[in-house]
């Protein structure tokens, strides 16, 4: 099955929102509108614990606050780039205040697809 069938299955079953991650190539969110890739940010990698707490619970947090899909995909990208570049799971989480500043100032390449 590829990504966009399974997105559209699992959107089907009643998640508002349903996130595959790709490790250095991005991550994939899909609803039951579209389909959202967002490309990973480039970073030295010395561990990847905690790399997937920090992408899902930034994008958590995002949404939540009530930022759009594509903005809490971008901060989750990035805070999680910024995790790797550590061997433990804390050292490179980002504080608030600096990854919005990230995310305002930063460029990445988003590509949608309707479902």
């Amino acid at each position: 099955m590829s990504v966009a069938g399974v997105l559209r299955a699992l959107t089907q079953l009643g998640p508002m929102h349903v996130i595959i991650t790709d490790g250095a190539r991005g991550a994939f969110v899909g609803s039951r509108d579209e389909i959202i890739f967002g490309s990973a940010q480039k970073s030295k990698v010395f561990g990847t614990a905690g790399a997937g707490d920090a992408f899902g619970a930034t994008f958590a947090a995002y949404l939540a606050q009530g930022h759009r899909i594509d903005e809490a995909l971008i901060a989750a990208s990035i805070n999680s780039a910024s995790v790797v570049q550590y061997v433990d799971t804390q050292t490179g989480l980002l504080r608030r205040q600096h990854l919005d500043e990230k995310v305002a100032s930063g460029y990445q390449a988003i590509k949608r697809w309707p479902i």
